[in-house]
């Protein structure tokens, strides 16, 4: 599944991603562990030949049990280790921060998302969707992350580091 979820994530951001070794532990005590060791976003290359976004590793620890007595699918922790961010603004304004692709309207302007109307049956009744299930997350914690901002509409360029950042989000 890795190079399917790779493809996906390129053509949503429209940057070159890389995902390094992936490790699933199943426990009784834990539940499902998912560990990634080392995750990239690369920069656009009119911005920088670097990386835009980076993790030395991440976990994700999902309750089994929730699932099957609950039907709910509960993230117990998401942990990000070492996330560092390369964001620019280049001489004309423009920042590297990856867009979703967004429909436009004839004139250019934005289309808001609609909400897709399900496929009708041949009775003519809209078709059921399965019933997913509900997904909780419920603590993230980021650890040792740095964000660098440089600007290159000042004179001299601006560098701005901001490390050693750590947040701790609890339901």
């Amino acid at each position: 599944f890795k190079s399917q979820i790779t493809a996906q994530l390129e053509t949503m951001l429209r940057r070159d991603v890389e995902i390094g070794d992936l490790d699933l532990r199943v426990s009784l005590s834990q539940g499902v562990l998912l560990n990634c060791q080392g995750f990239w976003i690369k920069d656009d290359v009119e911005f920088s030949k670097g990386d835009f976004f980076h993790v030395d590793h991440i976990q994700l620890g999902i309750d089994v049990l929730a699932l099957a007595q609950k039907g709910e699918i509960l993230v117990s922790q998401v942990l990000v280790l070492s996330p560092q961010v390369n964001i620019i603004r280049n001489k004309q304004g423009r920042m590297n921060i990856p867009m979703l692709p967004q429909e436009k309207a004839a004139d250019g302007s934005p289309v808001p998302p609609q909400v897709p109307t399900p496929p009708e049956t041949e009775a003519g009744s809209p078709q059921e969707k399965p019933n997913l299930p509900a997904l909780l997350v419920s603590s993230i914690i980021i650890e040792k992350g740095n964000v660098t901002f440089i600007d290159q509409t000042q004179s001299p360029e601006l560098s701005v580091d901001m490390k050693s950042i750590d947040l701790k989000i609890k339901d």
